[in-house]
């Protein structure tokens, strides 16, 4: 507490010469700091409502709707004439479908933490608990009405407390045989099945049946229909689906009867259309055929050795590998995080632009295995250079034979990746690459006859860029039908008046995206990776590092890259995943970038899976952040900065032409499974965006010229309205600092550092068990720091796990199924704040406790440029409150 203090005098003080004085005696104070102590129990209750310091529910709106519909406008969501910024949040699955009581607290919890939206997904799960859909019943339209009688006491008791609502439509639905789709729809896994509704007319009939259903039932506790609620602000048609990506993820060649018949009689039909000869579609396709040509890969005959080809192992991937008389054997030991931290590859090959090769092998594995065979870049960006295909393999010698058109390339590489798989050997001999072979159409195909098929995304099928350019025009524009349908249909028929957005740009394009009200992406920083059975609890791996030592691999960035200019921009889907001890910078991040790029929406992923989860009083898992004690600290804060636009948009916008040819063009080239346009391909750093906004101009005739960008130093971004500066001054060394008039933070290894925030406001860092921290600060009532705050919220985070978990190995990249207990613990950040002093008022600062509710105060005292106070393992809280009162 500062009493009687003299703020005529200090007015006077020479604030520069005083600022240095206070440099130097923080800095010996940094040398002496009490580092950091033990961890300390930090919980935030499941089902804690009340009002408090904490508590950002008197800045929304209530309830949700009572402006009207959302409507998108000129790039961006209105509420009337308001412009509306979504800060939202997943429930999933069964989550979403709590009990009353549980729905009570939950929706007046979220508002209390600045959510302003939820998206409800998964509603149609297979595995939720519990589910909405009777699946026992083989009828998918058969719902349970006491979970139905859930979902609509909850989203009424979100929309009372101004939570708008997100409905997502098809994302898990596995179809019955009552559902009017031939049941072999059901030997394909979901997202494959899903993809069929592009084009397979039963399917798309089921789909609106089902949109029909939810949007058209009246909720029982608002009186009216989804379709007829203002609190519901978006629906989405189908998650992370798309018949482009299906293709590129090798699903539609491998598709059983009907549905395989039916696709390629749809493409039969749009050839005939587009060439009226045989001749005019060869001709077109410039199908030919070369002869054979010299051996390209070096001394890769049988018998002799295979000197020119490396075993790479990456991250914790262990391998031995043995060459014995021409055949190379891989065993592999120990795996790493990600499918291709094991590879077998032979770089430095010439391919030829349009030219045609034939790459034999023969192979064999301990069990049988899938591996994947590519072609690609032997550098950055590393894309694909014609050939990408997978491959099953088995106990017996196997002969593969792939032929592939090259996209040119002076500098690749041909091998296999995808073989980080646990106690796996395989075995490859005969390895050859030569030029020729025959490309185009094989002798039993034709036009007259309807018989032409399915090209294959890579491999195993030689296409011309003609011919897999029309195949992909084909598919974009069977893709652009069924979403035009789909919109036609909401509108139209169920008279929904809520923005609709398709499903995510990677899944599917800008330009078709483009035709809907929004423009949608999701992006995830060091996902879980699976070396064996996808999503075995107990064998998984994370890379647990913080993104801001990584500006090169920011999610943000890229995600930046897909924004279609005149349309909002969502991110419904961002998380740093458990146990990830730096994931409390997400929030962050993503608040001050979307910020920045003036985006729309921003939904973490996910609150909870299930009502376990929902009450953890710990981290359930990977995902759930509802739990996640440096998430939930971190929260309100990132809330606010993005609602209230704390984070002033980039001053410049970077506008890219991207035209629909253009489009088709670089998928035919580059498209990959969950990145069917490659970004990166329109030739702009994508660290371009965290220094300015980034659009996508998609006129046909489109002539941008972008915006000239500033060059600056390869290792400092700063956001050209100089907020925000990322900066990498030494290998995993990074340091993002947020400078606000209202908003402040720094994120990264700032042990035994002072950071100058602006605005008067510096923190001085003490030691950390991670040497890396988040410190933020947010003004929650009056004006920016250096005018006329009368309260601020600060919070500081660092690791975070729950009792009893155990980590696996040094590195901390899995804990298998160890996940440990409750209560969840935390570290107590050190460090010293200053803030100004302000004429005739200084601040008290309060201990909060997991529940947002003052504890006690803390001493506060005057240094000669302002006030100064320590908190730390003392405070045993990661949440303060500083209030600014009169002085007597």
């Amino acid at each position: 507490m500062l009493d009687h203090f003299n703020h005529g005098v200090l007015a006077c003080l020479n604030r520069r010469f005083h600022m240095k004085i206070n440099t130097l005696l923080t800095l010996l104070a940094v040398c002496t700091f009490t580092a950091y102590g033990a961890l300390v129990p930090f919980a935030p209750p499941w089902d804690d409502v009340a009002s408090g310091p904490t508590d950002l529910r008197s800045t929304i709106a209530r309830p949700a709707g009572a402006a009207g519909f959302v409507v998108a406008s000129n790039g961006h969501f209105y509420a009337g004439p308001q412009r509306l910024r979504f800060f939202g949040v997943n429930f999933t699955a069964g989550a979403g479908t709590p009990d009353h009581a549980t729905a009570d607290q939950v929706a007046a919890r979220l508002a209390k933490f600045g959510f302003n939206a939820v998206r409800l997904h998964f509603l149609d799960s297979t595995w939720g608990n519990p589910r909405l859909i009777d699946y026992a019943s083989g009828d998918s339209r058969n719902w349970n009405t006491n979970v139905l009688d859930r979902l609509d006491y909850f989203i009424s008791r979100l929309r009372a407390e101004g939570v708008y609502i997100d409905l997502n439509l098809l994302v898990g639905r596995e179809f019955g045989h009552q559902d009017g789709v031939d049941t072999r729809i059901r030997v394909l896994d979901g997202k494959t099945a899903h993809a069929v509704g592009f084009f397979h007319a039963p399917l798309q009939m089921a789909q609106q049946q089902y949109a029909r259903q939810l949007l058209t039932h009246r909720n029982p506790y608002t009186g009216i229909t989804y379709a007829e609620d203002p609190a519901v602000a978006i629906v989405e048609i189908n998650n992370e689906n798309g018949l482009l990506h299906a293709w590129l993820g090798n699903e539609l060649n491998a598709l059983p009867e009907p549905f395989a018949s039916d696709l390629t009689a749809q493409w039969n039909l749009w050839l005939s259309g587009r060439y009226a000869t045989e001749a005019a579609l060869t001709s077109a396709w410039h199908v030919r055929t070369e002869p054979p040509g010299d051996e390209l890969l070096t001394q890769a005959r049988q018998g002799h050795p295979a000197t020119g080809w490396r075993v790479e192992q990456h991250d914790t991937a262990r391998v031995e590998s043995l060459l014995t008389n021409g055949t190379i054997r891989i065993q592999v030991r120990q795996t790493g995080a990600a499918s291709w931290h094991v590879q077998l590859n032979h770089p430095r090959i010439n391919l030829a632009s349009n030219g045609i090769y034939t790459f034999t092998f023969r192979a064999r594995a301990d069990q049988e295995r899938t591996f994947a065979v590519s072609a690609m870049q032997a550098h950055a960006p590393w894309q694909s250079s014609g050939l990408q295909a997978e491959q099953t393999i088995g106990p017996q010698w196997r002969d593969y034979s792939l032929l592939f058109v090259a996209s040119g390339e002076t500098n690749a590489r041909i091998g296999f990746t995808s073989l980080n798989q646990p106690n796996a050997w395989f075995e490859f001999d005969a390895l050859s690459l030569r030029p020729g072979g025959r490309a185009g159409l094989p002798d039993s195909e034709s036009l007259t006859g309807r018989s032409i098929r399915m090209p294959k995304p890579n491999g195993g099928c030689v296409c011309s860029p003609e011919e897999r350019l029309d195949w992909v025009q084909f598919l974009w524009e069977t893709e652009q039908r069924h979403w035009r349908e789909m919109r036609r249909f909401l509108r139209e028929d169920l008279h929904v008046r809520a923005p609709i957005v398709g499903t995510i740009v990677g899944c599917s394009t800008p330009n078709l995206m483009a035709d809907l009200d929004a423009i949608d992406t999701h992006a995830y920083w060091q996902h879980p990776q699976f070396p064996g059975k996808p999503w075995d609890p107990a064998n998984w791996r994370i890379r647990n590092i913080s993104m801001v030592d990584h500006p090169e691999e920011a999610t943000l960035s890229r995600l930046a890259f897909a924004h279609v200019a005149g349309k909002p921009q969502l991110v419904t889907e961002y998380n740093h995943p458990a146990p990830n001890v730096y994931a409390s910078e997400g929030p962050l991040f993503l608040a001050a970038y979307g910020a920045l790029q003036d985006w729309d929406g921003l939904f973490l992923y996910t609150y909870a899976h299930d009502e376990r989860g929902t009450q953890a009083g710990c981290i359930p898992g990977f995902f759930d952040i509802g739990q996640h004690p440096t998430d939930l600290a971190n929260i309100p804060i990132a809330s606010l900065l993005f609602r209230r636009a704390d984070v002033a948009p980039a001053r410049q916008c970077l506008t890219l032409s991207l035209p629909p040819a253009q489009e088709r063009a670089l998928i035919a080239q580059r498209g990959h499974a969950w990145n069917v346009l490659p970004l990166e391909a329109l030739q702009t750093k994508l660290e371009t965006a965290l220094r300015h906004r980034i659009a996508l101009d998609l006129a046909p005739a489109s002539n941008v010229e972008p915006a000239p960008t500033q060059m600056t130093d390869a290792n400092v971004f700063t956001s050209d309205t100089g907020e925000l500066r990322w900066s990498l001054p030494a290998t995993n060394a990074g340091v993002l600092t947020l400078c606000a008039p209202a908003a402040k933070f720094v994120i990264g290894h700032v042990d035994r550092q002072i950071i100058d925030l602006g605005h008067g406001v510096s923190a001085a860092i003490g030691s950390t068990s991670n040497h890396w921290c988040t410190l933020s600060l947010i003004v929650l009532e009056g004006s920016g720091f250096d005018h006329k705050p009368q309260r601020i919220l600060l919070s500081a985070t660092g690791h975070a796990e729950n009792t009893g978990m155990e980590w696996k190995n040094a590195d901390r990249t899995t804990v298998g199924r160890d996940w440990g207990h409750a209560p969840s613990l935390v570290e107590t950040i050190p460090a010293t704040v200053h803030l100004p002093c302000l004429n005739n008022e200084h601040p008290v600062v309060y201990v909060l406790n997991d529940k947002g509710q003052r504890v006690r105060s803390i001493p506060v005292r005057l240094e000669h440029s302002g006030i100064a106070f320590d908190i730390g393992p003392d405070c045993a809280t990661l949440w303060f409150e500083i209030v600014y009162a009169a002085l007597p």
